[in-house]
């Protein structure tokens, strides 16, 4: 059973899921909510590697500039998101296909027994990666499999996916 509130910003998620709250990052004058110049800077920096990617021939296809999202992501104390991928399971109906998936953490400190790592599901074996402050994670949408684990303290960090369009 899902349990979601939200507002005019802001979606919680409660299921088996996934526990958080998220906010999609706009272009101002979009939403009211955040500080303009850093959602720029967010918005910019995610096309700048969008462009890396593209000219080092890292996807199978084409990442479309129109086709970047950016999101806020809150977990609480008792936050998690289960095992799965970022590729969403009915087709998206702009033609959109998440093909590059990243994370960007936020919070300045950081101790491994406060749990809330992303652990990737990686061959021969799971990696996990702390969420300490600065630390951005890429990876192919469609392929791998991830999860938080749990975490007893609050957890911040944005996540996006870079998109081609068929």
């Amino acid at each position: 059973v899902a349990e979601s509130e939200s507002s005019d910003w802001a979606v919680e998620l409660k299921t088996e899921l996934r526990r958080a709250a998220s906010v999609w990052i706009h272009e101002p004058p979009l939403s009211l909510h955040g500080a303009p110049a850093a959602r720029l800077a967010l918005l910019s920096t995610a096309e700048a590697l969008r462009a890396e990617l593209l000219d080092a021939g890292c996807t199978a296809r084409p990442l479309d500039t129109e086709a970047t999202s950016l999101a806020y992501l809150y977990y609480p104390a008792g936050g998690f998101y289960r095992r799965h991928r970022d590729t969403p399971p009915a087709p998206s109906p702009t033609g959109e296909h998440r093909e590059v998936s990243l994370l960007l953490y936020l919070d300045p400190v950081w101790r491994p027994d406060w749990g809330g790592a992303l652990r990737i599901f990686a061959e021969p074996a799971p990696v996990d990666v702390q969420p300490e402050a600065g630390t951005l994670v890429l990876m192919h949408s469609p392929l791998l499999e991830h999860e938080v684990l749990e975490t007893s303290r609050a957890r911040h960090c944005v996540v996006g996916w870079l998109c081609s369009v068929t």
